[in-house]
């Protein structure tokens, strides 16, 4: 189990996915609870977020992973929004881009890619995303989330008892057959295309970005490089993030600062070449948005030794 306040850990003690995490709250508000449970060749992750963040994964290893969400989540994947009834199937170098509200739950399971990928191919679909009836993708989030539960409780059971580890590992496989065998794929609703498009070119708007960082790029320089009014962008990024693409790439490269600073060594670097390195000219500024995206200046977060 791991208890994260800091987003630049955001990737720690899970490396079978990559984490991504941007903030879209305020300081002092960021935590994050991960729970991985080992079941002989699977994995079960519980995955809890306090406050509304952006998150880009991608699975990195060989398993096939599944995820169901608690009945209460919000938010968005992919611009699809995120319901009761959903699953989201994914493999190894497929990325989503998640927009989670307050007080987000989930579940993945990570499984060897033979013991499900029947239950998809049997109807044609690939990872994508999956509806079935809410109570039956429910039960399967609610079971997993009881797995995780006796884990915390008794880690030592789980640990040391290879026949518990396998009989919930069998258990689990067949669940997630059943429940993937009822769903269905469903392209998305007339009323979230738009949605859909609006996070694709959020997206798109964001890699340029980051591949540009060296340069002074306006926002007139990235709906140029997109091909949209700056009206369009402007919607696009409120509609997904609920901010302006200025704010939010802003943010973004705060992140990439603070990640930075967290990994350096104080004689190696300086606040100033890290602004700098990410784009923030005028210092000033800089180290007021950082204190109030981290609750911390980043001349304090530069002390800490990695």
């Amino acid at each position: 189990m791991l208890q994260i306040t800091d987003p630049a850990n955001a990737s720690k003690a899970f490396p079978e996915v990559n984490f991504d995490w941007v903030t879209l709250g305020g300081a002092g508000r960021f935590f994050v609870k991960r729970v991985v449970v080992d079941l002989n060749g699977c994995l079960m992750v519980y995955h809890f977020a306090a406050h509304p963040g952006r998150s880009r994964s991608q699975p990195a290893g060989p398993h096939r992973v599944v995820v169901a969400f608690s009945p209460s989540a919000t938010g968005t994947l992919d611009g699809r929004e995120i319901t009761p009834n959903m699953l989201v199937t994914g493999k190894a170098g497929i990325r989503t881009e998640l927009v989670a509200g307050s007080d987000y739950r989930a579940i993945l399971f990570l499984v060897p890619p033979g013991d499900v990928e029947s239950h998809l191919r049997s109807r044609g679909v690939g990872p994508d995303f999956l509806y079935g009836e809410i109570e039956l993708v429910q039960s399967l989030y609610r079971w997993g989330r009881s797995v995780v539960r006796a884990a915390e409780q008794n880690p030592e059971l789980f640990e040391e008892n290879r026949h518990i580890r396998e009989g919930v590992r069998r258990e689990l496989i067949e669940r997630l057959g059943e429940t993937l065998s009822s769903t269905r794929d469903l392209p998305p609703r007339d009323a979230e295309l738009t949605r859909v498009n609006h996070s694709r070119l959020v997206k798109r708007t964001q890699d340029y970005a980051l591949e540009h960082i060296d340069e002074r790029i306006h926002l007139a320089d990235l709906c140029h490089a997109m091909r949209v009014s700056e009206r369009t962008l402007r919607y696009a990024f409120r509609s997904v993030l609920g901010m302006s693409p200025v704010a939010y790439l802003s943010r973004l490269r705060l992140h990439r600062v603070h990640k930075s600073l967290k990994e350096a060594h104080r004689q190696a670097t300086t606040v100033t070449a890290e602004a700098l390195q990410w784009g923030f000219w005028h210092v000033g500024d800089f180290s007021k948005a950082y204190k109030e995206c981290f609750g911390e200046l980043p001349s304090d977060t530069l002390a800490h030794e990695p």
